[in-house]
């Protein structure tokens, strides 16, 4: 297989690391099977009105925020609220991602910067 972006195929569908306001969260890449999956399944019953231009911006928004809570977020780390860890599931995903839109911006940011998931140097250095 040629490639010249050397990416880590386990980091694309597994996550990489970010952080977000002392918050640690796993995020898969944005071109992931999981999200496309689950982005084509959520659409697919609007697909009318996208073509058309008339989906309403809460659908629109509904369906990137699942699609991202099921197929971008993979976990957290370090999230407190009110002094309790809160679990990561993804029901908790869809509330922090709706509530929180600089924190969907910067999930979906993440996830499109290719130089997340990007082979470590010196792993590569080695199969050489």
């Amino acid at each position: 297989m040629l490639k010249i972006t050397p990416t880590d195929n386990e980091l694309e569908e597994q996550g990489a690391w970010g952080e977000y306001r002392g918050v640690k969260l796993l995020i898969a890449r944005g071109n992931n099977i999981k999200f496309k999956r689950e982005f084509k399944r959520l659409s697919a019953p609007h697909s009318r009105a996208i073509s058309k231009g008339r989906l309403d911006e809460q659908t629109a928004n509904d369906i990137v925020v699942r699609s991202a809570a099921v197929g971008l977020l993979r976990g957290w780390k370090n999230f407190i609220v009110d002094g309790e860890e809160v679990e990561f599931n993804v029901q908790n995903a869809i509330d922090l991602l709706r509530s929180d839109p600089d924190c969907l911006d910067y999930v979906q940011e993440f996830a499109d910067d290719v130089d997340n998931y990007i082979v470590n140097e010196m792993d590569e250095i080695g199969k050489e």
